[in-house]
């Protein structure tokens, strides 16, 4: 994706709402102008690890849980899927993206990742080979 193409249309006002999701320990993942930017859009919701030029205009602030932090998946640049897992629990009223996103569409209790593969297999076809788990060696996927 264009990143400049998407703030220009930001700093037009051409979004309504925009959901932004960091999780960088730089502080700096985006320059002060370009979190201006973001002033247009309201609201403006973050999920991040530190205070930043996203924040600054956020309408709503969320603590987010770094990548030790929390389960999950990733998919390399070889579409190789590989789990991980948490290594310790996020500070005061942090939480994963994968718990908010699961408090904001009602599903109560905790985030369960495995159960969030399985769907995924099952929806999205390039997912498919995810549905009985990583393994310890990953999933080739696609």
């Amino acid at each position: 994706t264009d990143c400049g193409a998407f703030l220009n249309e930001a700093r037009h006002g051409h979004f309504k709402t925009l959901f932004l999701t960091g999780g960088y320990p730089n502080r700096d993942w985006l320059s002060p102008d370009e979190g201006e930017a973001l002033s247009k859009i309201d609201p403006l919701v973050t999920a991040d690890l530190f205070a930043g030029p996203a924040t600054k205009n956020a309408t709503f602030v969320l603590p987010t849980a770094s990548f030790a932090e929390k389960d999950g998946t990733f998919v390399n640049f070889k579409n190789l899927a590989q789990a991980i897992r948490r290594a310790g629990k996020s500070p005061n009223e942090a939480r994963s993206e994968g718990q908010i996103f699961s408090d904001l569409l009602d599903r109560r209790g905790l985030f369960q990742i495995a159960k969030v593969r399985e769907e995924m297999a099952t929806e999205v076809g390039f997912f498919g080979g995810i549905k009985g788990g990583t393994g310890d060696s990953g999933v080739k996927l696609g």
